[in-house]
């Protein structure tokens, strides 16, 4: 029931002061790897003790000889960190330096008022400090308080190491060894390469004489004279990144995958001092740095910190893994249990520490899918893959794993999912081509296969019901008896990639494409959730109303209100793509890409208030909808509110309790509105007599009536029909006609009457023809009648009518010397008969029918006609002429041979007042000419050009080109042809050359006693000749350029207006001759 509430707006707005927002989430917390999982990029130790990492942005410390590690603070940048006694310099991107002058206890930036981004920082003693870019270095000589910048020209510079203060050396790409003796102010190569890729990776001096230098992919180079030459070491088959020497014979060289190695030679011969078993990917180490000859330490891709305390024979890792987190388990708050590969981690004390309890031999029974603990020291894990299918039991805490079934499998190729539901009863589903979902209740003596499914995951809310889904399907299964039959609840539009249910009833799916949708009965009903359209990866509740959402890019979503609204709170650093997200209590832990593992608080605000924009908006009815979602405590009721006055309309949402975990959506159609009107709506909760609101909203009702044009269909080239709705939603709509026009402000228009009388409350289809339409003409055209005396209008649409008739010339087909020209003739209004084709050498002096002679109204057909024997050495103009309603009509003009070969004909030429426009033809029969012109001039060699455009043609088709002669001289004889470049073999192309004579084109025209005149001149047909009184004219004769006669005419009377039909002749000059009884 609708009950209005009248008082004050401003007293309305003074009450709306609580709303409510999804809580943002910063506050994580990395648990592993730590300090950092960023990529160190270099390590430096200025005492057994004291010692430092550089990241991008980070700088580590230690002060224990790399027992423990952590971050001393964050920087803008960092690709390379320097010591000298207690001086140290830290280099980055765009100019930024960092300076600390106690050892690394406190740093501040320097200002060097250059911007690059810095690569390496020599310092070479207390006050001079070099710092290289790629094309450059800057230099301190007063300890750092002022910078001069030295060019390194002509190359790209990776790296560089000083060795004096004015004995340096660059490594560049492309295999070049820069070397300067004067401190940087002149470079010489020591080093270049022709072969390709050659970039230098890195430089190290032992001393000023001995170093060492890498480059791709894996070449190794040493020096013993200061580098002026440089020796090639194939010890060495990877790509190196560091070097750390103790003296000339011990060092160690570290890089890719990992590689550490060792030489006790100076170089000559390399052992493998690495941390791991072989080369892995992403393992790389980027610094290494040896305190004396068994204490050593490195850094690198993951963040991965180790140590030696044995000249690199063992190493030992900072975090307890750097790999891949798969599967991560909380039993309390307290106790948890992850998985890396097949190796297994527990903490005690809430993901601060973890600790290695033990592992599953992957050799022997390929990688481990999931696990899943019951206590602290019972776990069940399976293995996947084709060569998996084995099931693990532990009963210690994961230290020890007995593979069940007598170490043998117990499913065919692989399991990949498993649910505990006490310490004997577990449901196990995997296999490919012998899918099964199997189950012990003898703690894993005996198995019994229920169904034939393979499901990633399995969850069961209880002994028997449980929901399932694969990754190749699309749909949800549903289990009501333990897991003996399933049933499919739903199939979605794209692939599922998680699911989570709270209880039986409640649950949401997560996948491909913005899939996401949620039940609130068991898999009966779906509802789409509306959020950002990505990639989602994975999803996990807290609540019924409070979640979060994974992303493939890292992103982490929140609601608060059972899934109706989404907020981004958090994105993951770059690289780490999430594999699981584990909440115990109100904490939540991410894990997945190099070890990761995050941890954060479960927030939420106590209640969330969610407003939908209005919908179904008519003039006097809207639905308004929302959720009311409670986290916290609870509501005593909920209405909605709406108003556009000082009358506030409530609908009840709730008149019920709203416990906490509770999410209500609502859907309210709202009637009786004004028309035309902007109505304001809320929610509005209530606890203990006080009042929370939601955000305000906005909606506009419609006009009374609704006027539209829905369609325009069969058009024509002057013909239209055209379909509109009229609606009215109280009183009649009289006064009903089309308007349309070619002109879009309708400042000129046509009328199409409609005698259709709208009655009140009743809907009208008008339909009408609008004819009499110009052909190839885009039209607008809308809606008017009259509402209480008041004009309204449609919207305005367009279209545009066809053309009268189309004609597609094509290029001829030649075979040897028979020629077969054709067309193709579309007719949208009339008929189109007499169908002929014209062609001739000089002009179209020959014609010859076309095998079709009518093309009917309405139709399209393709006409064709066939010419024998023709002369090889001649070019030949052709087109297509016909009748319609009466008139000649033409195709437009093309050019061919026999001989195939790229055509270049000058056409004729249009005399305008003060200029003549030049035209020719071009077709490069299949091939490409370029850098078009006109050559012309006063004499047959021409000498002058005119530039067309464009310029070129290609294809089969003929092309049109002209260019205008500016200001020709009177009277005077022009000769011009147009010439090419032909593409293929850049040979020039020539049309013959024509000539023509400005005093003959009617610039001036010729009179006789200044009473003849010639109009209009030029002309597209008739042409007008009207005559002197005073002369006798014995004739009029009309000749082509050639001197052909085609018109004469003796039958002449003087003083009278003579007409001459030129239409259908070519374009170009034609001469008339009068002839008078004086000559």
């Amino acid at each position: 029931m609708i009950k209005p509430l009248h008082y004050c707006i401003i007293a309305f707005f003074s009450f709306f002061c609580f709303t409510s927002n999804i809580i943002s989430q910063n506050n994580w917390k990395l648990l592993n790897p730590t300090p950092s999982y960023k990529t160190g990029k270099e390590i430096k130790f200025i005492s057994e003790s004291t010692g430092f990492i550089l990241n991008d942005n980070e700088i580590l410390e230690t002060v224990d000889s790399g027992i423990s590690w952590k971050k001393k603070q964050n920087i803008n940048s960092g690709n390379d960190l320097k010591f000298y006694n207690n001086l140290g310099y830290i280099v980055g991107k765009d100019g930024y330096i960092l300076k600390s002058l106690d050892s690394g206890t406190s740093w501040t930036q320097v200002n060097t008022g250059f911007v690059a981004n810095f690569n390496t920082v020599t310092i070479v003693n207390e006050t001079i400090i070099i710092i290289s870019s790629s094309n450059s270095i800057i230099k301190s000589l007063d300890g750092g308080s002022t910078w001069i910048s030295l060019n390194i020209p002509n190359v790209t510079v990776n790296k560089t190491f000083f060795t004096t203060s004015l004995i340096g050396h660059a490594a560049c790409n492309n295999g070049t060894m820069l070397k300067t003796i004067d401190g940087g102010v002149n470079w010489y190569s020591t080093m270049t390469s022709n072969s390709t890729p050659s970039n230098f990776f890195t430089v190290y001096f032992i001393n000023q004489n001995v170093g060492f230098a890498t480059r791709e992919h894996h070449d190794l180079y040493k020096t013993t004279d200061g580098g002026e030459t440089w020796t090639e070491i194939p010890a060495i088959s990877d790509a190196i990144y560091t070097f750390s020497f103790l003296n000339e014979n011990v060092g160690y060289a570290a890089g890719d995958h990992g590689v550490i190695f060792k030489t006790t030679d100076g170089g000559l011969t390399w052992d493998w001092a690495g941390f791991q078993i072989g080369r892995i990917y992403n393992t790389s180490i980027y610094g290494i740095h040896f305190v004396d000859d068994n204490i050593g330490f490195a850094t690198g891709a993951r963040g991965r910190i180790i140590k030696t305390t044995d000249g690199g024979k063992t190493w030992t890792e900072n975090s307890p893994t750097y790999n891949d987190i798969n599967n991560l388990q909380f039993l309390t708050n307290e106790t948890g249990f992850a998985q890396s590969g097949n190796s297994f981690f527990k903490t005690t004390d809430s993901g601060k520490s973890w600790n290695s309890v033990g592992s599953i031999d992957y050799d022997r029974y390929s990688y481990i899918a999931t696990f899943k603990f019951l206590n602290e020291n019972l776990g069940y894990a399976v293995s996947g893959g084709t060569y998996g299918g084995y099931v693990f039991k532990t009963l210690d805490g994961g230290v020890t794993w007995n593979a069940l079934n007598d170490g043998f499998r117990i499913i065919d190729e692989g399991a990949n999912s498993l649910s505990l539901f006490d310490e004997n009863t577990v449901v196990i589903s995997g296999g490919y081509n012998r899918p099964k979902v199997i189950k012990t209740t003898d703690g894993g003596k005996n198995w019994v296969e229920l169904s034939s499914s393979s499901f990633i995951k399995i969850q069961f809310l209880d002994e028997n019901i449980g929901y399932a889904h694969n990754y190749y399907d699309k749909k949800i299964y549903k289990t009501i008896d333990g897991g003996t039959n399933w049933t499919v609840v739903f199939t979605a539009e794209e692939d599922i990639k998680s699911i989570d249910f709270l209880d039986k009833d409640n649950g949401y799916i997560a996948g491909s494409n913005g899939l996401i949708l949620k039940t609130k009965n068991g898999g009966i009903d779906w509802k789409k959730l509306t959020i950002p359209y990505e990639y989602y990866t994975y999803i996990k509740f807290y609540s019924k109303n409070v979640g979060y959402l994974f992303d493939e890019d890292g992103k982490l979503y929140k609601t608060e209100n059972g899934g109706n609204s989404w907020k981004n709170i958090y994105t993951l650093p770059s690289g780490f793509t999430s594999n699981s997200i584990t909440i115990v209590g109100k904490d939540i832990y991410l894990s997945g890409e190099y070890g990761k593992i995050l941890k954060s608080e479960v927030d939420f605000e106590p209640f969330n208030l969610q407003l939908n924009p209005a919908e179904n908006i008519l003039s006097r009815t809207a639905v308004l909808s929302g959720s009311v979602s409670v986290n916290k405590d609870y509501f005593d009721n909920a209405r909605l509110e709406y108003f556009n006055s000082a009358v506030i309309h409530k609908q009840d949402i709730s008149t019920n309790t709203i416990n906490p975990g509770t999410s209500i959506d609502f859907s309210l159609p709202v009637s009786d509105l004004d028309p035309d009107s902007t109505y304001y709506y809320r929610i509005v909760a209530t606890r203990d007599n006080v009042s929370y609101y939601s955000d305000l909203k906005i909606f506009n009702t419609k006009e009374d009536y609704l006027i539209t044009i829905n369609t325009i269909n069969n058009v024509s080239s002057n013909k239209a029909e055209i379909i509109g709705s009229i609606t009215s939603y109280k009183y009649d709509i009289t006064d009903v006609e089309y308007q349309y026009s070619p002109e879009q402000n309708f400042s000129k228009y046509d009328i199409l009457n409609n005698s259709v009388i709208v009655k009140g409350n009743t809907t009208e289809n008008i339909a009408g023809t609008l004819s009499d339409l110009k052909p190839k003409t885009i039209y607008y055209v809308r809606l008017k009648a009259k509402y209480e005396g008041k004009e309204i209008y449609s919207q305005i649409s367009s279209f545009v009518t066809l053309s009268e008739y189309e004609i597609n010339l094509y290029y001829p087909s030649v075979v040897n010397n028979d020629v077969t020209l054709s067309a193709y003739v579309i007719t949208n209004s009339k008929d189109i008969s007499n169908i002929v084709f014209e062609y001739g050498v000089l002009n179209y002096e020959n014609t010859i029918a076309a095998n079709i002679d009518l093309v009917s109204a309405g139709s399209s057909g393709y006409v064709s006609a066939l010419l024998a024997n023709l002369d090889p050495d001649k070019i030949y103009f052709y087109r297509l002429k016909a009748l319609t309603g009466g008139n000649i009509i033409y195709s437009r003009e093309g050019v061919f041979n026999t001989s195939k070969k790229i055509l270049l004909k000058a056409g004729n030429v249009i005399e305008n007042n003060s200029s003549i426009k030049l035209t020719g033809y071009v077709n490069s029969i299949g091939g490409y000419v370029t850098n078009i012109e006109f050559e012309y001039g006063t004499t047959e060699s021409l000498g002058s050009t005119l530039k067309t455009n464009p310029n070129y043609a290609y294809g089969n088709s003929t092309y049109t080109f002209s260019a205008d002669l500016d200001n020709p001289l009177k009277g005077e004889k022009y000769y011009y042809r147009i010439k090419g470049i032909d593409a293929n073999n850049n040979n020039i192309l020539y049309s013959d050359i024509m000539s023509f004579t400005t005093q003959s084109l009617g610039v001036e025209t010729p009179t006789l006693n200044n009473n003849v005149f010639l109009y209009p001149n030029p002309t597209n047909g008739v042409i007008n000749i009207d005559l002197p009184n005073n002369k006798n004219v014995i004739s009029i004769i009309v000749v082509d350029e050639l001197g052909k006669m085609f018109n004469y005419d003796h039958n002449v009377k003087s003083g009278n207006l003579q007409k001459i039909d030129l239409s259908g002749k070519s374009t170009g000059i034609y001469y008339i001759k009068i002839r008078t009884d004086d000559n």
